[in-house]
């Protein structure tokens, strides 16, 4: 009695697994690279200078850009940088760093925040990374981008983690 009881319980379970309907969880990870351009909106405004050695030290300057892009309407709006840099024998090079915020500004409750960094080599050439993720409603979004030169070539990915499941461009 107890074998069959076993075997039943077996069989039950066996059956079990056939009755249930195949569940594929198909979560990707979807990469995009749309166009962006950005226009400086003024001069940036520095809390502090100041000079040592021949080394200048530029601390806190905030400075605004409009962004805009026809790909990926998820990054137009304003963006504000936060810099520090220090710059080498008063020109070039130079080596900055700081914190980025893009306002969405055709997305509802949606913002752009993270950090970047800035090279400027002896010939005067700039290479800017920045790295930063969605909020709000553009939760499950990460953002890179490398901008080459000044106001030069400008390559940004975004990528979409499956937990995202707000507006698609």
């Amino acid at each position: 009695m107890k074998k069959l009881i076993v075997l039943l319980s077996v069989l039950m379970i066996l059956t079990s697994f056939l009755l249930v309907p195949d569940q594929n969880v198909s979560a990707k990870v979807i990469v995009t690279y749309p166009e962006v351009s950005a226009v400086l909106l003024g001069p940036p405004v520095c809390e502090r200078t100041w000079i040592s050695g021949s080394v200048m030290h530029i601390r806190d300057c905030v400075f605004q850009m409009a962004y805009s892009s026809e790909d990926d309407f998820r990054l137009v709006g304003i963006n504000t940088l936060t810099m520090n840099q220090n710059i080498f024998g008063y020109g070039f090079p130079a080596v900055g760093h700081g914190a980025w915020m893009l306002e969405a500004a055709l997305v509802e409750d949606g913002y752009w925040a993270g950090t970047y960094t800035a090279n400027i080599d002896e010939s005067g050439y700039m290479t800017v990374n920045i790295r930063g993720k969605g909020y709000g409603t553009l939760d499950g979004l990460q953002l890179d981008s490398i901008t080459h030169g000044i106001g030069g070539e400008e390559t940004v990915t975004i990528t979409t983690l499956p937990s995202y499941d707000g507006p698609e461009p």
